[in-house]
């Protein structure tokens, strides 16, 4: 579901904003009709709402487009008060409301109720984040808070939320997109000075939008370019991109922003010092938006008329443009631009001698700047108190969410817990199994080496029955020597013994003969 919205809200003419906005292509009646038809037609609420945004998306009237807005927030909040049961049906609905909430708030963007705007945005953004739709939609919403935060000077929270939005369009490879966050983005860098990173982010930007054939919007990053190069001195070049764009304007038809593209290039010629250019081209300008409803853009080309006649000495010219552009943003309600302008008249008045007059705007120029001060501190003060209550509601939702968190949390750890005990059985399993293999291994090789001990010890003892048989049997042939040598000298000496007559007997033969 797209979300209507104008792409580039960052593109100054002369100082601050200057109210241009890319327009879009306009539908024919005939298909309008055609959309209202069938709404009249439509009995189903999912119906009426797909058709009541495509309206929204046909039609250019601002008007028509918040009641189209306004008609789908309604549908929307009446189908959810009923609590339906069914998820998509559910869903359906919640994104139609968020999509409303973001075209209202951007309607008060465009009134310059930039607190209302930020409030219905913020709701937007909730319920993308709730039903988890962080798509092309919800990237549209962070830009819009952007901007939000832009035209109230935050430039540094501005700049984070057209971030965030940029890396989701790349997530989603949407080019259009990318190409408004870049511009956005490149702009937000020449406020804060950057002028190197804005004219970096700013053609990369041309570039995709010069890609995807979308002219107006290329052209509208040229006049951004423009502005660049004005700022940084570069005033032919200025003069050659705000004529490329303004070329390609008048080929698409689009006098609001030929107006604006020729008062870029009067304000070109006047910070150059050539004044004859910069009238001409301010009239030329002029010529074409007189008669218009009153704009920021109006009133700062009346204010740059008015600057150019004060310098070319014609006062009372300078006068009549500086009062009706002080006209117009009385009625608009835009007191920065009145506080500027006022310095202006003070000038003019003096430059006339008028010094009581002089005197009257210049008290009017410190009483809207101290209007603004406090104005902008109240400001401060509802937007502190709005972030205040948007985060109490966000904490709650996070106490519920945390809650809930929790209990998914807690199964989300008893699941995990069993899976990882069958896990450790398995771990445990597999570990003993391997035990097992590793000792029944170990087993067989301390058997192996065993036998193979056993085996040695075997022939060891073998080899030792051997030896000992060998020593028995020699010890037996010993024996068995000895016992025959024993035997031999026993029978020797029976031998002798027997042929020899005893010691006795001699003793006794030898007495006789002695006696005798």
């Amino acid at each position: 579901m797209k979300i209507r919205t104008k792409i580039f809200f960052l593109y100054t003419l002369l100082i601050g904003l200057s109210g241009i906005e890319a327009q879009s292509v306009s539908s024919s009646n005939k298909l309008i009709d055609s959309l209202k038809l069938a709404l009249n037609n439509a009995t189903h609420d999912t119906v009426k709402c797909n058709i009541l945004d495509a309206l929204i998306n046909a039609d250019d009237n601002q008007n028509n487009c918040l009641e189209y807005s306004e008609e789908i927030k309604k549908i929307a909040e009446q189908n959810l008060k009923k609590a339906p049961t069914n998820k998509i049906l559910k869903q359906f609905f919640l994104v139609n409301l968020a999509v409303a909430f973001n075209n209202i708030g951007y309607n008060a963007s465009l009134e310059n109720k930039f607190d209302e705007a930020l409030e219905y945005y913020f709701k937007s953004l909730k319920i993308y984040k709730d039903v988890g739709k962080l798509d092309g939609n919800y990237a549209q919403a962070l830009s819009n808070i952007g901007v939000a935060y832009y035209n109230q000077g935050n430039m540094t929270v501005s700049l984070d939320y057209n971030d965030k939005s940029l890396k989701i369009r790349e997530q989603l490879g949407d080019k259009i997109g990318i190409a408004q966050c870049l511009s956005n983005m490149g702009t937000i860098f020449r406020i804060q000075g950057d002028l190197a990173k804005t004219e970096e982010y700013l053609i990369k930007s041309f570039k995709l939008f010069e890609e995807l054939g979308d002219k107006q919007d290329a052209a509208a990053v040229l006049c951004n370019l423009g502005i660049n190069y004005r700022m940084e001195g570069k005033i032919d070049k200025a003069i050659e991109y705000y004529n490329r764009a303004l070329v390609i304007f008048e080929k698409i038809g689009d006098k609001s922003a030929v107006a604006r593209a020729l008062n870029s290039i009067s304000i070109a010629y006047r910070t150059q010092g050539n004044l004859t250019k910069a009238l001409e081209f301010g009239n030329k300008s002029l010529a074409i938006i007189e008669g218009q409803k009153s704009t920021v853009g109006i009133a700062d080309l009346l204010t740059n008329l008015s600057y150019i006649y004060l310098k070319l000495g014609q006062t009372n010219k300078a006068l009549q443009y500086s009062t009706r552009a002080m006209d117009i943003l009385k009625e608009i309600g835009d007191p920065n631009r009145q506080s500027i302008t006022t310095k202006y008249l003070t000038e003019i008045y003096k430059a006339k001698g008028d010094y009581k007059k002089a005197y009257e705007t210049y008290k009017l120029s410190i009483s809207l700047h101290d209007s603004i001060y406090n104005q902008e501190t109240k400001k401060a003060s509802i937007k502190s108190q709005f972030k205040y209550a948007y985060e109490k509601k966000a904490a709650q939702d996070s106490v519920a969410n945390a809650k809930e968190s929790q209990i998914k949390n807690a199964e989300l750890d008893k699941q995990k817990a069993e899976i990882q005990a069958k896990r450790n059985q398995q771990y445990a399993l597999f570990g003993g199994l391997v035990g097992v293999i590793v000792l029944a291994g170990f087993m067989y090789n301390r058997f192996k080496v065993t036998q193979k001990q056993k085996t040695i010890i075997e022939l060891k003892e073998q080899e030792t029955q051997k030896q000992n048989l060998i020593i028995t049997e020699q010890k037996l042939l010993v024996e068995e020597k000895q016992k025959e040598i024993l035997d031999s000298i026993k029978y020797a000496k029976r031998i002798q013994t027997t042929l020899l007559p005893s010691e006795k007997y001699i003793g006794k033969e030898l007495e006789k003969l002695k006696n005798s």
